[in-house]
């Protein structure tokens, strides 16, 4: 102290004031250094989770662990002494980030006051007032400073680190910084759970480049120094760059443990058999498993995938999607009119996705015509596509900056008004409109159909409806309006006009009169006095096939054709090239194509035609049917039954041997089919059963049911088996994935199938035969067979649902495998449609 000083402080008249002179002190009386007792491989912090299970979790820091990461990072990207701002929450892990950076470097941190921390408007003034040059905060932070405070961060000019982490970064979030236009700010993305000390991997982006990147999603980059990183598969195998597994991060970063939780610390903290010596000989022997997927580029900067079983990971209808994804990709189809979307399940039966979203502050436009062609622009698969779309002004956030999920879900969903469905131009519904309308309610979710005005030109897609609910939507019609319309008519008039035309002109549902079904044709009943005149051949034989084009009937083709007994096979009923996906089967001399429809009189054939093969046959198989499992018996009547009863009349005149293509459901059936028609595929097969029988015993004729059936005391997948589709996920390059089928199919290999019944078809030609053949499975596989053996063979494949890559495996790609029978639930347990094969 000054002399001038000392006499200011005579002239405060405080007497009872201590006056400390510290230019009197000498060095001798300074406090001595204190010693720094604290071990680098001691405990320094715990910090809770955020854990929505109800008991959050302490993790355990090393003291070496921070001033790893906090000297790794400053001295790679260059930070010097920084004003930081210090917005989260203390038990954030991301709070360590800004304190340390600010701290250690010697300059200051701005810590903001709790009542400020959730207001975008303040916060972006302090960074602009406080001449801030470094912050941390996740993306949805960002989005919240820029969607209310741009005017602020216009003038931060100090700014230069904006560091983001916990979420995904993506390009509209850098677009929206560079708009800034501060030519001092970098940006900067980030990786790593609380338990590997704050981030173990960062990468700059460059924000001033337009250019976008895949996904629109950015790499968290490379490794901090001293941290490693490992991409594992189920095994906990390195798996090569750009193979998506579980990431594993090893080196100085791993925590201590979770406080007095020991069994979750051995599964989450595993011996480090990566690791080279130099790492353990510094003691950092563990690697954590984080649970995040990701993969590698060839760069070496590491791509976060989501979590293996994520937060933001549900399951609906059956089906495993990322919320996040289809967040992501709202906001980047959206071309800058939106700046966060988020995505919620509402209902318990029916359940549906609701986007939330908030729109970018210079959105000049149509809200609800934007919103309208975002959901039809959207590059996702239908059962992906949110069912509505709800602008709002804001979302809750959590204290660590997060999306709020639990308030998301908690957002009412609005009605739609009187004004916005005069708005959609659209005349007022018909009667017909409006009571299907109504049907839609109930089989979607109707808080979902409140939302909507859902006018006549409405798709039943679009507004949350799937195969699966289609097959509810039809089956209610059926019971409430008593009509039956095909499954494949309701797929294909969707839109809420076209489907209620076709309900109008569709003819009410009648009850069957199964005597009826099953009683022969009259021009069958007058050929049962006749004599068989063709003698019976074993060669040269002449064969009638249908179905040449199935999955089935083309191995039994290829069996025929290459036995010398058959000198000629007459494929009929052949739907032109394309149709259905089919292929046609290559020329051959032996092979005459002849087009139709099982549906056509006389299955397509003129009648010089038909009785041209009535007059030479001298072998019918008919393996051909309508196989839509879900629809009614009067939709799959004409080609089921009618084509039955068709080449029965072609087998009449010489006695030609018939041999049918059944199903094991026909034991299930009982003395006949429920008289509404439910269950019609395989009460089409029972019908038919019946026919052969009455043509056996009053027409003479031989006839044989060919029943893959289901199985007992099966074993599960063989190897062979798996191997088989790993190598069919490789050629497709397709994964299959959860649907909405749960349950389990009994397989046989579809060549042993085939040579067993032509060798039954060869061995009734010599004699009369009359009855049933069983074939039996070998084998029996569930969806999570399929997934189980998919899921690491499929990095970077296309996702197709199970029941459509069986489908196109068995088209295009020699799937090798038949289903005799199956048990299957559509939908949930619950509420889902169950059949059987």
């Amino acid at each position: 102290m000054i002399p001038e000083s000392r006499a200011n402080m005579d002239g405060l008249s405080y007497p009872e004031a201590h006056v400390i002179n510290l230019s009197t002190i000498t060095s001798a009386r300074v406090a001595p250094k204190i010693e720094v007792k604290s071990e680098p491989q001691a405990r320094a912090v715990i910090l809770y989770t955020s854990e929505t299970t109800g008991r959050p979790k302490g993790i355990q820091l090393r003291h070496s662990s921070p001033m790893n990461e906090i000297e790794g990072y400053i001295g790679r990207w260059g930070l010097g002494a920084e004003m930081v701002l210090q917005q989260g929450g203390m038990t954030f892990n991301h709070s360590l980030d800004p304190t340390l950076t600010g701290l250690s470097n010697g300059r200051c941190v701005i810590v903001v006051a709790k009542s400020l921390r959730g207001d975008p408007i303040s916060l972006a003034k302090l960074v602009a007032d406080e001449s801030i040059t470094y912050t941390k905060a996740t993306p949805p932070e960002y989005a919240k400073w820029l969607y209310y405070g741009s005017d602020y961060l216009r003038r931060a000019s100090a700014w230069k680190f904006a560091f983001g982490g916990g979420k995904h970064l993506t390009t509209s979030l850098a677009q929206r910084l560079r708009a800034l236009e501060i030519p001092s700010l970098r940006l900067f993305n980030s990786y790593g759970p609380g338990e590997i000390t704050i981030s173990c991997h960062k990468m700059e982006i460059d924000h001033k480049n337009e250019k976008s990147t895949p996904g629109n999603i950015y790499p968290v980059g490379h490794s901090l120094p001293n941290y490693s990183t490992y991409i594992v598969n189920k095994e906990m195998r390195c798996v090569p760059p750009g193979v998506s597994g579980e990431i594993l991060i090893g080196g100085a970063g791993p925590f201590i443990g979770y406080l007095n939780m020991d069994a979750l610390n051995e599964e989450k903290l595993v011996d480090n058999t990566f690791a080279p010596p130099e790492y353990l000989d510094q003691g950092w022997t563990k690697a954590y498993r984080t649970f995040d997927r990701g993969y590698l580029l060839p760069g070496g900067e590491l791509v976060i995938d989501g979590r293996l079983d994520g937060d933001t990971q549900v399951k609906i209808r059956g089906i495993r999607m990322e919320l996040e994804d289809i967040e992501n990709t709202l906001v980047e189809t959206s071309s800058g009119a939106l700046i966060q979307a988020v995505v919620s399940i509402r209902g318990k039966e029916n359940q549906q996705l609701v986007a939330f979203v908030i729109l970018a502050p210079r959105f000049q436009g149509d809200i609800d015509a934007m919103l309208t062609q975002l959901k039809k622009d959207l590059p996702l698969p239908q059962y992906m596509c949110p069912a509505a779309i709800v602008a709002v002004d804001k979302l809750a956030l959590t204290a660590h900056g997060k999306v709020d999920r639990r308030a998301v879900d908690a957002l009412p969903l609005p009605k739609a008004t009187k004004s916005s469905v005069d708005s959609e131009g659209s005349e007022k519904l018909t009667p017909t409109e409006t009571l299907l309308r109504e049907i839609w309610g109930r089989v979607l979710h109707e808080g979902i159909v409140d939302i909507l005005s859902i006018p006549s030109d409405t798709d039943f897609f679009m507004v949350g409806g799937s195969s699966v609910l289609l097959v509810k939507l039809q089956a209610m019609i059926h019971e409430e309006l008593q009509v039956t319309l095909p499954l494949m008519d309701l797929f294909e008039h969707s839109v809420l006009k076209a489907m209620s035309q076709k309900l109008e002109a569709a003819s009410p549902t009648t009850v069957i009169d199964w005597e009826a079904e099953i009683t022969l044709p009259k021009l069958l009943m007058g050929s049962g006095n006749h004599e068989i005149t063709t003698p019976v051949k074993q060669q040269n034989l002449v064969v009638v096939l249908t179905g040449i084009t199935g999955f089935l009937g083309k191995a039994l083709y290829r069996k025929l054709i290459s036995d010398p007994a058959v000198a000629h096979i007459h494929a009929i009923a052949v739907r032109p090239r394309g149709v259905g996906g089919r292929t046609l089967p290559s020329p051959s001399p032996k092979l005459t194509l002849h087009d139709g429809d099982l549906s056509s009189p006389l299955l397509g054939l003129n009648e010089n035609t038909f009785s041209s093969l009535s007059d030479t046959a001298d072998l019918i198989i008919h393996s051909a049917a309508n196989r839509s499992f879900w629809d009614a018996y009067s939709v799959v009547r004409e080609p089921n039954v009618s084509s039955t009863k068709v080449l029965l009349e072609l087998a009449s005149r010489r006695r030609v041997p018939i041999h049918f293509l059944s199903s094991g459901g026909v034991m299930n059936v009982g003395s006949e089919p429920p008289p509404n028609g439910q269950q019609g595929y395989v009460a089409s097969k029972w019908a038919s059963e019946r026919l052969l029988d009455c043509a056996a015993q009053l027409v003479g004729l031989s006839t044989v049911a060919h029943r893959p059936n289901q199985g007992h005391d099966l074993p599960g997948p063989t190897e062979d088996w798996r191997e088989q589709i790993r190598e069919l996920v490789g050629r497709m390059r397709c994964v299959p994935t959860e649907c909405h089928w749960d349950g389990y199919m009994d397989l046989v290999p579809v060549k042993t199938l085939a040579e067993d019944m032509v060798s039954n078809f060869m061995s009734a030609i010599s004699g009369r035969k009359v009855g049933v053949i069983d074939y039996l499975p070998t084998m029996r596989v569930t969806t999570a067979d399929f997934l189980n053996v998919a899921i690491d063979d499929g990095s970077g494949f296309e996702r197709l649902n199970l029941m459509k890559w069986m489908g196109r495996a068995k088209r295009e790609f020699g799937f090798e495998w038949f289903v005799t029978a199956q048990n299957a639930v559509v939908g949930d347990k619950e509420m889902g449609m169950v059949t059987q094969l």
